[in-house]
Protein backbone atom coordinates (compact mmCIF):
# COMPACT_ATOMS: atom_id res chain seq x y z
CA UNK A 1 0.00 0.00 0.00
CA UNK A 2 1.16 3.59 -0.71
CA UNK A 3 2.07 5.58 2.69
CA UNK A 4 -0.70 8.59 2.08
CA UNK A 5 2.19 10.74 3.61
CA UNK A 6 3.95 10.85 0.38
CA UNK A 7 0.92 12.11 -1.58
CA UNK A 8 -1.14 15.38 -1.41
CA UNK A 9 -4.47 13.49 0.50
CA UNK A 10 -5.53 16.23 3.02
CA UNK A 11 -4.91 14.97 6.34
CA UNK A 12 -5.17 16.87 9.49
CA UNK A 13 -2.57 18.42 11.36
CA UNK A 14 -1.56 16.40 14.06
CA UNK A 15 -1.22 19.15 17.27
CA UNK A 16 -2.98 22.54 14.84
CA UNK A 17 -1.99 26.00 16.26
CA UNK A 18 -4.17 28.54 17.04
CA UNK A 19 -4.07 30.36 13.64
CA UNK A 20 -4.90 27.31 11.96
CA UNK A 21 -7.61 26.73 14.21
CA UNK A 22 -8.76 31.00 13.80
CA UNK A 23 -8.15 31.06 10.02
CA UNK A 24 -9.36 27.33 8.97
CA UNK A 25 -11.93 26.49 11.31
CA UNK A 26 -13.50 29.65 12.69
CA UNK A 27 -17.42 29.84 11.63
CA UNK A 28 -18.59 33.04 9.23
CA UNK A 29 -21.88 34.73 9.70
CA UNK A 30 -23.40 32.61 6.48
CA UNK A 31 -22.09 28.95 7.55
CA UNK A 32 -23.82 29.90 11.24
CA UNK A 33 -27.19 30.76 9.38
CA UNK A 34 -26.52 27.73 7.43
CA UNK A 35 -26.36 25.36 10.48
CA UNK A 36 -29.43 26.95 12.03
CA UNK A 37 -31.15 26.66 9.09
CA UNK A 38 -30.67 22.77 8.68
CA UNK A 39 -30.11 21.66 12.46
CA UNK A 40 -32.15 21.80 15.46
CA UNK A 41 -30.82 21.65 18.56
CA UNK A 42 -27.07 22.43 19.95
CA UNK A 43 -25.89 19.32 20.02
CA UNK A 44 -27.10 18.66 16.10
CA UNK A 45 -26.05 22.21 15.21
CA UNK A 46 -22.47 22.00 16.64
CA UNK A 47 -22.56 18.21 14.24
CA UNK A 48 -23.16 20.25 11.94
CA UNK A 49 -20.32 22.96 11.77
CA UNK A 50 -18.05 20.28 12.62
CA UNK A 51 -18.60 18.47 9.43
CA UNK A 52 -19.00 21.80 6.98
CA UNK A 53 -15.65 23.03 8.17
CA UNK A 54 -13.67 19.80 8.03
CA UNK A 55 -15.05 18.91 4.66
CA UNK A 56 -13.61 22.38 3.99
CA UNK A 57 -10.52 21.80 4.86
CA UNK A 58 -10.30 17.84 3.82
CA UNK A 59 -12.57 17.96 0.61
CA UNK A 60 -13.69 14.47 2.16
CA UNK A 61 -16.13 13.80 5.00
CA UNK A 62 -13.80 11.81 7.96
CA UNK A 63 -14.44 9.27 10.30
CA UNK A 64 -15.33 11.31 13.04
CA UNK A 65 -13.61 10.17 15.77
CA UNK A 66 -10.27 10.91 13.56
CA UNK A 67 -11.45 14.60 13.85
CA UNK A 68 -9.06 16.55 16.56
CA UNK A 69 -10.12 17.57 19.86
CA UNK A 70 -8.58 20.80 19.51
CA UNK A 71 -10.90 21.31 15.95
CA UNK A 72 -14.13 20.52 17.65
CA UNK A 73 -13.07 22.81 21.32
CA UNK A 74 -12.62 25.85 19.27
CA UNK A 75 -15.99 25.29 17.19
CA UNK A 76 -18.08 24.65 20.09
CA UNK A 77 -16.07 27.59 21.66
CA UNK A 78 -16.68 29.86 18.48
CA UNK A 79 -20.21 28.96 18.75
CA UNK A 80 -20.80 30.05 21.99
CA UNK A 81 -21.91 26.49 23.31
CA UNK A 82 -21.35 24.79 26.44
CA UNK A 83 -17.89 23.05 26.87
CA UNK A 84 -19.56 19.91 27.59
CA UNK A 85 -21.67 19.81 25.12
CA UNK A 86 -20.55 16.70 22.46
CA UNK A 87 -21.81 16.80 19.01
CA UNK A 88 -24.80 14.53 17.76
CA UNK A 89 -22.70 12.25 15.25
CA UNK A 90 -25.48 9.61 14.78
CA UNK A 91 -25.31 7.91 11.33
CA UNK A 92 -28.78 8.93 10.27
CA UNK A 93 -27.65 12.99 11.65
CA UNK A 94 -24.39 12.17 9.67
CA UNK A 95 -26.11 11.18 6.24
CA UNK A 96 -28.90 14.08 6.14
CA UNK A 97 -26.11 16.50 7.18
CA UNK A 98 -23.33 15.12 4.54
CA UNK A 99 -26.47 15.89 1.94
CA UNK A 100 -26.91 19.56 3.03
CA UNK A 101 -23.21 20.24 3.12
CA UNK A 102 -23.05 18.59 -0.46
CA UNK A 103 -25.44 20.25 -1.53
CA UNK A 104 -24.48 23.69 -0.25
CA UNK A 105 -21.10 23.32 -1.95
CA UNK A 106 -22.15 21.70 -5.12
CA UNK A 107 -19.65 19.16 -4.91
CA UNK A 108 -19.40 15.76 -7.16
CA UNK A 109 -20.13 12.89 -5.21
CA UNK A 110 -21.26 10.30 -7.10
CA UNK A 111 -19.27 7.28 -6.69
CA UNK A 112 -18.65 6.26 -9.62
CA UNK A 113 -18.44 9.59 -11.57
CA UNK A 114 -15.94 9.93 -9.28
CA UNK A 115 -14.27 7.19 -9.71
CA UNK A 116 -14.31 7.83 -13.19
CA UNK A 117 -12.58 11.34 -13.12
CA UNK A 118 -9.74 10.01 -11.37
CA UNK A 119 -8.88 6.97 -13.09
CA UNK A 120 -8.67 8.93 -16.16
CA UNK A 121 -6.34 11.68 -14.71
CA UNK A 122 -4.19 8.70 -13.53
CA UNK A 123 -4.09 7.03 -17.05
CA UNK A 124 -2.94 10.40 -18.51
CA UNK A 125 -0.39 10.49 -15.64
CA UNK A 126 0.53 7.13 -15.64
CA UNK A 127 1.79 8.11 -19.20
CA UNK A 128 4.94 9.61 -17.76
CA UNK A 129 4.74 9.00 -13.99
CA UNK A 130 5.53 4.98 -12.66
CA UNK A 131 4.64 5.95 -8.85
CA UNK A 132 1.55 5.28 -7.27
CA UNK A 133 2.16 8.12 -4.99
CA UNK A 134 2.22 10.42 -8.35
CA UNK A 135 -0.44 8.90 -9.81
CA UNK A 136 -2.93 9.36 -6.29
CA UNK A 137 -1.75 13.05 -6.24
CA UNK A 138 -2.31 14.22 -9.69
CA UNK A 139 -6.01 12.24 -9.31
CA UNK A 140 -6.69 14.65 -6.68
CA UNK A 141 -5.42 17.94 -8.02
CA UNK A 142 -8.10 17.11 -11.06
CA UNK A 143 -10.78 15.87 -8.35
CA UNK A 144 -10.09 19.05 -6.51
CA UNK A 145 -10.06 20.96 -9.84
CA UNK A 146 -13.17 19.30 -10.78
CA UNK A 147 -15.23 20.11 -7.46
CA UNK A 148 -15.53 16.59 -6.51
CA UNK A 149 -15.36 15.07 -3.27
CA UNK A 150 -12.30 12.96 -2.65
CA UNK A 151 -13.01 8.92 -2.74
CA UNK A 152 -11.38 7.03 -0.08
CA UNK A 153 -7.28 7.14 -0.05
CA UNK A 154 -7.75 3.38 -0.23
CA UNK A 155 -9.49 3.53 -3.00
CA UNK A 156 -7.22 5.20 -4.67
CA UNK A 157 -4.28 3.38 -3.95
CA UNK A 158 -6.16 0.63 -5.57
CA UNK A 159 -6.91 2.31 -8.71
CA UNK A 160 -3.64 3.60 -8.80
CA UNK A 161 -1.89 0.43 -8.60
CA UNK A 162 -4.36 -1.26 -11.08
CA UNK A 163 -3.94 1.85 -13.56
CA UNK A 164 -0.37 1.47 -13.56
CA UNK A 165 -0.81 -2.19 -14.52
CA UNK A 166 -2.78 -1.21 -16.89
CA UNK A 167 -0.14 0.94 -18.63
CA UNK A 168 3.05 -0.43 -18.13
CA UNK A 169 1.02 -3.94 -19.57
CA UNK A 170 0.34 -2.06 -22.20
CA UNK A 171 3.95 -0.35 -22.89
CA UNK A 172 5.76 -3.98 -22.52
CA UNK A 173 3.39 -5.44 -25.22
CA UNK A 174 3.94 -2.89 -27.69
CA UNK A 175 7.68 -2.72 -27.23
CA UNK A 176 7.77 -6.92 -27.38
CA UNK A 177 5.93 -6.08 -30.60
CA UNK A 178 8.53 -4.33 -32.06
CA UNK A 179 10.95 -6.64 -30.84
CA UNK A 180 12.15 -9.51 -33.22
CA UNK A 181 12.70 -13.18 -32.39
CA UNK A 182 16.74 -12.27 -33.07
CA UNK A 183 16.83 -8.84 -30.85
CA UNK A 184 14.86 -10.72 -27.88
CA UNK A 185 17.60 -13.71 -27.83
CA UNK A 186 20.05 -10.74 -28.56
CA UNK A 187 18.81 -8.77 -25.07
CA UNK A 188 17.96 -12.19 -22.92
CA UNK A 189 22.10 -13.09 -23.60
CA UNK A 190 22.82 -9.88 -21.63
CA UNK A 191 21.92 -11.52 -18.38
CA UNK A 192 23.61 -14.53 -18.81
CA UNK A 193 27.41 -15.02 -17.23
CA UNK A 194 29.91 -15.01 -19.55
CA UNK A 195 32.10 -18.03 -19.21
CA UNK A 196 33.78 -18.80 -15.48
CA UNK A 197 32.97 -15.11 -14.61
CA UNK A 198 30.42 -13.71 -12.32
CA UNK A 199 29.15 -10.65 -13.99
CA UNK A 200 26.81 -10.51 -16.71
CA UNK A 201 26.75 -7.80 -19.70
CA UNK A 202 23.92 -6.50 -17.73
CA UNK A 203 26.42 -5.25 -14.87
CA UNK A 204 28.56 -3.70 -18.13
CA UNK A 205 25.32 -1.56 -18.62
CA UNK A 206 24.94 -0.49 -15.41
CA UNK A 207 28.21 0.32 -14.20
CA UNK A 208 29.40 2.98 -16.28
CA UNK A 209 33.69 4.32 -16.30
CA UNK A 210 35.01 6.57 -14.12
CA UNK A 211 34.26 10.27 -15.08
CA UNK A 212 37.60 12.57 -16.11
CA UNK A 213 38.68 14.35 -18.02
CA UNK A 214 40.63 12.95 -21.15
CA UNK A 215 42.02 10.46 -18.84
CA UNK A 216 39.03 7.85 -18.94
CA UNK A 217 38.21 9.18 -22.56
CA UNK A 218 38.71 5.58 -23.98
CA UNK A 219 36.72 3.98 -21.76
CA UNK A 220 33.35 6.03 -22.40
CA UNK A 221 34.47 5.64 -26.43
CA UNK A 222 34.74 2.06 -26.16
CA UNK A 223 31.31 1.62 -23.70
CA UNK A 224 29.19 3.74 -26.70
CA UNK A 225 30.69 1.97 -29.17
CA UNK A 226 29.75 -1.33 -27.52
CA UNK A 227 26.37 0.11 -26.74
CA UNK A 228 25.21 1.03 -30.11
CA UNK A 229 26.34 -2.46 -31.26
CA UNK A 230 23.42 -3.74 -29.39
CA UNK A 231 20.79 -1.33 -31.57
CA UNK A 232 19.12 1.09 -31.86
CA UNK A 233 16.56 1.60 -28.85
CA UNK A 234 14.17 4.62 -30.29
CA UNK A 235 12.38 2.78 -32.61
CA UNK A 236 11.82 0.04 -29.82
CA UNK A 237 10.41 2.84 -27.50
CA UNK A 238 8.92 5.93 -30.09
CA UNK A 239 5.67 7.20 -28.96
CA UNK A 240 6.45 6.48 -25.13
CA UNK A 241 7.27 9.58 -23.47
CA UNK A 242 11.15 9.92 -22.20
CA UNK A 243 9.83 10.39 -18.51
CA UNK A 244 8.40 6.71 -18.71
CA UNK A 245 11.53 5.49 -20.35
CA UNK A 246 13.70 7.29 -17.51
CA UNK A 247 11.36 5.23 -14.58
CA UNK A 248 11.71 2.03 -16.40
CA UNK A 249 15.07 3.04 -17.03
CA UNK A 250 16.17 3.34 -13.22
CA UNK A 251 13.92 0.16 -11.99
CA UNK A 252 16.59 -1.62 -14.22
CA UNK A 253 19.02 -0.20 -12.70
CA UNK A 254 18.05 -0.93 -8.94
CA UNK A 255 17.64 -4.37 -10.26
CA UNK A 256 20.15 -7.74 -10.24
CA UNK A 257 20.41 -9.93 -13.33
CA UNK A 258 18.83 -12.69 -11.84
CA UNK A 259 16.13 -10.45 -10.59
CA UNK A 260 15.05 -9.80 -14.01
CA UNK A 261 14.34 -13.38 -14.73
CA UNK A 262 11.54 -13.60 -12.22
CA UNK A 263 9.62 -11.15 -14.64
CA UNK A 264 7.67 -11.75 -17.40
CA UNK A 265 9.15 -11.73 -20.98
CA UNK A 266 7.64 -8.58 -21.93
CA UNK A 267 8.54 -6.49 -18.82
CA UNK A 268 12.08 -8.07 -19.09
CA UNK A 269 12.87 -6.98 -22.40
CA UNK A 270 11.11 -3.58 -22.58
CA UNK A 271 13.35 -2.70 -18.91
CA UNK A 272 16.22 -3.90 -20.79
CA UNK A 273 15.53 -1.70 -23.86
CA UNK A 274 14.95 1.28 -21.77
CA UNK A 275 18.49 0.76 -19.19
CA UNK A 276 19.99 0.47 -22.74
CA UNK A 277 18.56 3.40 -24.64
CA UNK A 278 19.43 5.46 -21.08
CA UNK A 279 22.77 4.37 -20.86
CA UNK A 280 24.06 5.07 -24.59
CA UNK A 281 22.43 8.54 -24.04
CA UNK A 282 24.12 8.99 -20.66
CA UNK A 283 27.19 8.14 -22.22
CA UNK A 284 26.98 10.19 -25.20
CA UNK A 285 26.20 13.16 -22.89
CA UNK A 286 29.36 12.31 -20.96
CA UNK A 287 31.73 12.38 -23.62
CA UNK A 288 30.58 15.34 -25.41
CA UNK A 289 30.72 17.41 -21.76
CA UNK A 290 34.58 16.63 -21.35
CA UNK A 291 34.89 17.82 -25.60
CA UNK A 292 33.04 20.83 -24.46
CA UNK A 293 35.27 21.51 -21.57
CA UNK A 294 38.76 20.31 -23.47
CA UNK A 295 37.77 22.69 -26.20
CA UNK A 296 36.66 25.16 -23.40
CA UNK A 297 40.21 25.19 -22.00
CA UNK A 298 41.34 25.44 -25.54
CA UNK A 299 39.58 28.50 -26.94
CA UNK A 300 41.41 30.01 -23.66
CA UNK A 301 44.52 29.49 -24.77
CA UNK A 302 44.04 30.74 -27.87
CA UNK A 303 42.51 34.07 -26.52
CA UNK A 304 45.81 34.17 -24.97
CA UNK A 305 47.68 33.32 -28.15
CA UNK A 306 45.64 35.39 -30.22
CA UNK A 307 46.87 38.92 -27.58
CA UNK A 308 49.92 37.62 -28.31
CA UNK A 309 49.85 37.94 -32.25
CA UNK A 310 48.16 41.01 -31.83
CA UNK A 311 50.78 42.57 -29.35
CA UNK A 312 53.53 41.56 -31.85
CA UNK A 313 51.74 43.19 -34.69
CA UNK A 314 51.15 46.40 -33.15
CA UNK A 315 55.15 46.22 -32.19
CA UNK A 316 55.58 45.93 -35.95
CA UNK A 317 53.48 48.93 -36.96
CA UNK A 318 54.77 50.88 -34.53
CA UNK A 319 58.19 50.02 -35.65
CA UNK A 320 57.35 50.86 -39.69
CA UNK A 321 55.22 54.13 -38.67
CA UNK A 322 58.56 55.04 -37.29
CA UNK A 323 60.86 54.16 -40.43
CA UNK A 324 58.12 55.65 -42.74
CA UNK A 325 57.82 58.89 -40.30
CA UNK A 326 61.90 58.74 -40.87
CA UNK A 327 61.46 58.75 -44.30
CA UNK A 328 58.99 61.58 -45.11
CA UNK A 329 61.14 64.14 -42.65
CA UNK A 330 64.23 63.12 -45.07
CA UNK A 331 61.85 64.36 -47.62
CA UNK A 332 61.22 67.54 -46.25
CA UNK A 333 64.28 68.40 -45.47
CA UNK A 334 66.17 68.68 -48.60
CA UNK A 335 64.99 69.21 -52.32
CA UNK A 336 67.88 67.42 -53.97
CA UNK A 337 66.02 64.27 -55.10
CA UNK A 338 69.82 62.84 -54.29
CA UNK A 339 70.37 63.51 -51.18
CA UNK A 340 67.04 62.25 -50.57
CA UNK A 341 67.30 59.37 -51.84
CA UNK A 342 70.87 59.00 -50.09
CA UNK A 343 68.91 59.50 -46.43
CA UNK A 344 66.09 57.75 -47.06
CA UNK A 345 68.49 54.59 -48.28
CA UNK A 346 70.40 55.43 -44.70
CA UNK A 347 66.89 55.00 -42.91
CA UNK A 348 66.18 51.73 -44.46
CA UNK A 349 69.80 50.51 -43.65
CA UNK A 350 69.42 51.84 -39.99
CA UNK A 351 66.15 49.71 -39.70
CA UNK A 352 67.48 46.73 -41.07
CA UNK A 353 67.47 47.31 -44.73
CA UNK A 354 64.27 47.37 -47.54
CA UNK A 355 64.17 43.97 -47.65
CA UNK A 356 63.39 43.17 -44.20
CA UNK A 357 60.93 46.32 -44.07
CA UNK A 358 59.29 44.65 -46.88
CA UNK A 359 58.91 41.30 -45.29
CA UNK A 360 57.63 43.37 -42.10
CA UNK A 361 55.29 44.49 -44.00
CA UNK A 362 53.70 41.58 -45.51
CA UNK A 363 53.24 40.18 -42.32
CA UNK A 364 51.35 42.65 -40.89
CA UNK A 365 48.93 43.04 -43.84
CA UNK A 366 48.80 39.16 -43.24
CA UNK A 367 48.18 39.51 -39.99
CA UNK A 368 45.69 42.23 -40.30
CA UNK A 369 43.82 39.92 -42.40
CA UNK A 370 43.66 37.27 -40.49
CA UNK A 371 43.02 39.12 -36.97
CA UNK A 372 40.15 40.49 -39.17
CA UNK A 373 38.42 37.27 -39.38
CA UNK A 374 39.46 36.10 -35.82
CA UNK A 375 37.90 39.18 -33.75
CA UNK A 376 34.86 37.92 -32.17
CA UNK A 377 34.72 34.79 -34.14
CA UNK A 378 35.67 31.95 -31.72
CA UNK A 379 35.75 29.25 -33.79
CA UNK A 380 38.73 31.28 -34.98
CA UNK A 381 40.49 31.88 -31.76
CA UNK A 382 41.80 27.83 -32.52
CA UNK A 383 43.03 28.27 -36.00
CA UNK A 384 45.14 31.67 -34.30
CA UNK A 385 46.42 29.98 -31.80
CA UNK A 386 47.01 26.84 -34.19
CA UNK A 387 48.93 29.13 -36.65
CA UNK A 388 52.41 29.53 -34.26
CA UNK A 389 51.90 26.13 -32.47
CA UNK A 390 50.04 23.08 -33.82
CA UNK A 391 50.38 21.07 -30.88
CA UNK A 392 47.37 23.03 -30.05
CA UNK A 393 45.34 21.17 -33.21
CA UNK A 394 46.78 18.00 -31.81
CA UNK A 395 45.10 18.35 -28.38
CA UNK A 396 41.71 19.55 -30.11
CA UNK A 397 41.52 16.38 -32.46
CA UNK A 398 42.90 14.09 -30.05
Amino acid sequence: MTAIDRTAYPRFTRTPSAKELHDLYTPTPDEEAFVATHARGPAQKLALMILLKVYQRLDYFPAPHTIPGAVITHLRSAMHLNADLAPDMSPATQYRYYAAIRERLEVIYQGQQVRRIAAQAMYTAAQVMDNPADLISAAIEVLLKEHCELPAFSTLDRMAWRLRRLVNGGIYQTVLGRLSPEQQRALERLLESEGAAPFTPFNRIKEAPKSAPLTHLDDWLSRLIWLESLGDMEPLLAGIRPAKITHLAEEARSLHATNLWDFTAPKRLTLLVCLIRQATISTRDEIAQTFIKRMRKLTERAKEELERVRGAERETTEHLIEVLTEVLHASLETQNPTDTAIQVRQVFDGAGGAAHLLEECEQVRGLASFLTSCYNVPDNFIRCAALSDSRLLDEATR
